[in-house]
């Protein structure tokens, strides 16, 4: 096994030079130590990577280290308290596979409900904290996922496979790190023993940008852009502007923020407006938690017009701005009722955290 040996030269007298072989620690000492300095300090890993979770649950076991480069790009950090084996390549590929398979909404979701954990600072909703770390419009979140090993050494059968995908155009990098002993301080050295750039990656999260010309370009196929605008307004100006409207290529969602179990704030839809190019139509939406804080008003206006209901939705479709003119008066006092529903219950929520007892 390839390693690292570190000598100390010092200056004794004009012309004479001492050199000192530093003691190599043990790799139970370097264990205790490495995975809470990578947290501190990621920029040991890669330049301006910021961490987003540690000890992530995954399916088939917790992913050590997951965190975003400076393009914007998903890292998967497999980290071995000893030497690299086998085991591990597997295992990274395993964990990036998983977050690769996820929709970009569900990932957003898996990041912020489990970020904020052993010293990782919680990003919040991941979606809104991506957009404001990465504003440059050609930033992206691209997949696949990059691959990174890290050991206090590697295996030659370890080294031979991640150099066999890193020749096959696979973005993965072997990193080792070696502890050593000076009087009382503690030395660590890093090796980057192999790293791949990869293929270009294909684009999986457009931008808040790129989605909303999306769903302008297909709105006014159908001309209904100016409807989708009108719902959209009414929306933001009855709630407040509180709303955070977040859109696609085929709707307007309009979310509030809420606590998840862990803790963290994230955005929650509670209503929206839907482009249907098939029926070419507009669905003006209400979701569960429209009805969880606004039942009586969502319900009543429901009736009144004749919604329909489709799984955990309710829907009333337009098909104009004619359409809208005729119930808009209708609808502002219910996206103002949800409003300040949910505002009633965030303050009843927050009341109750704060009179829970503390954990002895």
């Amino acid at each position: 096994m390839q390693k690292i040996r570190i000598w100390q030269v010092s200056r004794s007298g004009e012309t004479h030079r001492q050199v000192t072989s530093l003691e190599e620690v043990s790799d139970a000492e370097a264990e205790d130590l490495l995975e809470d300095l990578l947290v501190q300090e990621p920029d040991m890993l890669m330049p301006n990577l910021k961490l987003v979770g540690r000890q992530v649950p995954t399916q088939d076991g917790p992913l050590d280290l997951l965190g975003v480069d400076e393009e914007g790009r998903l890292v998967v950090f497999e980290l071995k308290r000893g030497t690299l084996r086998r085991e591990a390549v597997a295992q990274v590929i395993d964990y990036a596979a998983q977050l690769n398979n996820m929709g970009a909404d569900e990932l957003a979701e898996h990041i912020s409900e489990r970020s904020g954990e052993g010293g990782i600072r919680p990003v919040g909703d991941f979606r809104e904290w991506y957009e404001e770390n990465f504003p440059n419009e050609e930033a992206d979140l691209a997949g696949p996922p990059r691959l990174a090993l890290l050991g206090l050494g590697a295996d030659e059968a370890t080294r031979a496979m991640v150099s066999f995908l890193a020749d096959s155009g696979v973005d993965i990098t072997l990193i080792t790190f070696y502890g050593f002993q000076r009087g009382e301080e503690f030395l660590l050295a890093r090796q980057v023993e192999i790293e791949s750039g990869g293929p270009a990656p294909q684009h999986k999260w457009p931008t808040k940008k790129e989605r909303l010309e999306a769903l302008k370009q297909n709105a006014r196929a159908l001309g209904l852009w100016g409807l989708m605008e009108e719902v959209r307004e009414t929306a933001e100006d009855s709630m407040e502007r509180v709303v955070y409207v977040d859109p696609t290529q085929s709707k307007y969602g309009f979310y509030l923020q809420e606590l998840t179990d862990r803790g963290n704030l994230s955005h929650r839809i509670y209503a929206g407006a839907w482009l249907d190019q098939n029926s070419r139509r507009v669905a003006l939406e209400f979701g569960e938690r429209a009805y969880r804080v606004a039942n009586e008003a969502v319900t009543e206006f429901a009736e009144k017009h004749g919604a329909e209901r489709a799984g955990d939705w309710t829907r009333l479709w337009l098909s104009s701005e004619q359409d809208w003119e005729q119930i808009r008066e209708d609808a502002r006092p219910v996206f103002a009722a949800v409003y300040f529903g949910w505002k009633k219950w965030r303050e009843s929520e927050d009341q109750k955290e704060r009179e829970e007892p503390a954990e002895e």
